[in-house]
């Protein structure tokens, strides 16, 4: 009796577990709102950052991913976010006289990530995540219009997703991005070294 019962158990357990990860298996779509806070190091004639400048900033974004199930209480999605909208990435004045300002942006923002996930419980998932991190950088300033260049990077996260039914979820992230240098040409010699912080809040729907 003990035998039959102890198997029971262990066939519900199996059950239970197959039924919880398939709440985070396959497609689904969701919306954010990003709030991304900026550092960026600037050098010039290749000589150590003489100054950093930094901004805070609002946004939103959309997000897809598909999830594939890797055992009974771990889930490995792959994705996709694109901005909705720009991130700043700071100011500087060049010029006391005239109050010119360099102004940082950061546009046409997407990631490419992966996502290892497991199950805390019946509803919720805690995932690392790991991007490709890909943007277009402009720097303007009063009278010399627009200097723009791709910019790139990796971005290492982590998060939580918790079910409130069986189709849609909310989403707690933070994330650090880490761009590759690069040269606006907006000040003579000068380049630049973003780095931000995202945090994310979302909500999503499984298809």
């Amino acid at each position: 009796m003990k035998k039959t019962f102890a198997a029971a158990v262990a066939i519900f357990s199996c059950v239970s577990a197959s039924a919880q990860i398939t709440n985070f298996e396959g497609f689904s779509g969701s919306l954010n709102l990003n709030t991304t806070s900026t550092n960026s190091k600037l050098s010039a004639d290749g000589q150590s950052a003489f100054d950093s400048i930094g901004q805070q900033s609002w946004n939103g974004s959309v997000q897809v991913a598909y999830g594939f199930a890797a055992s009974q209480s771990a889930v490995v999605s792959v994705g996709g976010t694109y901005a909705l909208g720009d991130s700043k990435g700071g100011e500087i004045g060049v010029n006391s006289s005239t109050s010119s300002t360099i102004r940082i942006r950061a546009k046409s923002v997407f990631s490419l990530y992966v996502e290892p996930g497991f199950l805390l419980n019946d509803k919720t998932l805690a995932y690392g995540k790991l991007s490709y991190e890909d943007a277009k950088g402009t720097g303007s300033l009063p009278g010399e219009g627009k200097r723009s260049r791709s910019m790139s990077g990796i971005g290492f996260g982590a998060g939580f997703r918790t079910m409130l039914n069986k189709t849609s979820f909310i989403q707690l992230e933070i994330k650090q991005v880490n761009y590759k240098r690069i040269d606006l040409l907006v000040i003579e010699g000068a380049s630049f070294k973003p780095k931000a912080t995202l945090g994310t809040i979302g909500f999503g729907i499984n298809f």
